[in-house]
């Protein structure tokens, strides 16, 4: 739990030594907006204050030691200070970043946090945004922040991510993948080049994320814009099988809208390819279905742009 030090602003002066030291004076709220119109991925680092990560528009992913978070844009990232990252965005995106001063804690915080952005979180964290700091002894100020950390005290957690293995062979490994998803090198190849095997490193991966390590998911974005918007892209559903979702696209702009790319089902023995499908949908009640076989598709692209009632497959079905 957050919880924040309040103090009387008229004794303000009057702080006790065993009140923490500000970090910044009486500053306990800053702001980061931007925006990015090319994908974005920040060197590994560390803050000296806490942040809450959020993306109004796009995509975000903020990863750390012990796992890769997907963020979408009705969920935030806390990250504690001093704990190490990467944030990774994929244009067009719209960040908004909250640093909050160590001080402003009465508690230390636990590790990061996926947490739902309701409506009010999400309105309070533009309006501090467009002030760009708060201020501890201005009474408006004082009271935003208080009811700012109150909200992300209370926020419900709702974690979206993919869990690292803490075995430094199975780390190597997953970092080789990721760093070039299209490789072909053969999978024993691999293992063999982080000082293991496969069937080692399967087991690893199940043990110590409990998700089949051939299951693989890396740069699919989805982005709903609109009322009841809908965008799924690199989503099957399946407990067993081999699943390479890479690179899918699926951009739903409009009221109603349903974009769907590299998606679909899977059954219990079955292989999916799903790999550079982009699905777009603009218009109220536009579909876009692309590459959404059962078994998944290759460099399928679906673009629905009519007013409204729009249909565009492409590749998609049940084969």
């Amino acid at each position: 739990m957050l919880t924040l030090i309040f103090q009387n602003v008229s004794k303000t002066r009057q702080r006790s030594a065993r009140q923490p030291r500000l970090p910044d004076g009486p500053v306990w709220v800053r702001t980061y907006p931007v925006t990015f119109l090319h994908d974005q991925v920040s060197e590994r680092h560390r803050h000296d204050w806490h942040q809450l990560t959020y993306a109004v528009r796009g995509h975000l992913e903020v990863i750390t030691d012990d796992a890769r978070r997907i963020v979408p844009a009705d969920r935030a990232v806390w990250v504690p200070a001093g704990v190490d990252h990467v944030e990774v965005m994929r244009a067009p995106v719209s960040m908004r970043s909250i640093y909050v001063a160590p001080a402003a804690l009465r508690k230390k915080p636990g590790g990061c946090r996926t947490v739902a952005v309701t409506p009010l979180l999400r309105e309070l964290v533009l309006h501090v945004s467009r002030i760009g700091a708060l201020d501890r002894r201005d009474a408006e100020q004082a009271r935003l922040a208080g009811v700012l950390l109150d909200l992300l005290a209370t926020a419900e957690d709702v974690p979206l991510e993919l869990r690292s293995p803490r075995d430094p062979r199975a780390r190597r490994f997953a970092e080789l993948v990721a760093s070039d998803p299209g490789d072909d090198t053969p999978l024993a190849k691999l293992a063999r080049a982080v000082g293991s095997s496969v069937r080692t490193l399967e087991r690893r991966f199940v043990a110590e994320t409990g998700v089949d390590w051939i299951s693989v998911a890396i740069g699919n974005t989805a982005v709903a814009d609109g009322d009841g918007a809908i965008a799924a892209a690199g989503s099957f559903n399946a407990l067993f099988g081999v699943v390479a979702a890479v690179g899918n696209s699926a951009h739903a702009n409009g009221d109603g809208s349903v974009a769907i790319a590299g998606s679909g089902d899977l059954s219990p023995t079955g292989v999916v390819l799903a790999i550079g499908n982009n699905a777009t949908a603009n218009g109220t009640g536009a579909i876009a279905l692309a590459g959404s076989f059962t078994n998944g598709g290759i460099d399928n692209t679906a673009t629905a742009t009519a007013s409204s009632g729009s249909i565009a497959l492409a590749a998609a079905g049940s084969g």
